[in-house]
């Protein structure tokens, strides 16, 4: 299967997850079967070290593809980075281990990280940044394959996964900033 093609199938997949109301049928379209098993081959065989260096090397390629996003990590404080490394290598792990139930990732994980972010807004945070955080995890992730399958299927497999996450994390920030602005309005 040519790159070209994998992107339709792609497209198909998102076609058919929107078009279908059974959840159940939307649980196991989420992210194909054969691109699961890869995801999860390349995560588990990845160096451990690496792994645990995830987020750090996620969050340095988003400073890479972003001047805005590298001034946001610059002015944040070194703990607070940590923690955001650590809380994204937590996301994927997670989602890796519960790849067969992604609404319990969407949920509960992913949707858990993206509040965490409504607190990094006077910081300078500003929600476009997911995009570019997502990008670079599908990068970084792709890497972790080590060469075992076609770049390009393991950039499509990995693309998918990234997606549903981030829509959960984009979910998880707009509730939490629509709770905060809720709390600010009534105090007025």
């Amino acid at each position: 299967i040519s790159c070209a093609n994998s992107f339709k199938l792609v497209a198909s997949n998102y076609d058919r997850i929107e078009n279908n109301s059974s959840p159940s049928s939307r649980r196991s379209s989420y992210v194909a079967s054969l691109n699961r098993i890869r995801i999860q081959q390349s995560f588990k065989a990845s160096n451990k070290q690496f792994s645990k260096d995830l987020g750090r090397s996620i969050f340095k390629r988003s400073s890479l593809i972003r001047n805005e996003f590298r001034s946001f990590l610059a002015d944040l404080p070194e703990d607070i980075f940590e923690k955001l490394s650590l809380a994204i290598f937590v996301v994927l792990s997670e989602s890796v281990e519960n790849i067969n139930d992604m609404d319990k990732v969407i949920n509960a994980v992913a949707k858990s990280f993206g509040e965490q972010f409504v607190e990094l807004y006077h910081l300078g945070f500003r929600p476009d940044y997911f995009a570019v955080i997502a990008d670079a995890a599908i990068a970084e992730c792709v890497k972790l394959d080590g060469g075992m399958h076609k770049r390009c299927e393991t950039t499509l497999a990995w693309s998918q996964l990234i997606a549903i996450i981030f829509t959960g994390v984009r979910d998880g920030y707009y509730a939490r900033l629509r709770k905060f602005r809720r709390g600010s309005y009534g105090k007025r």
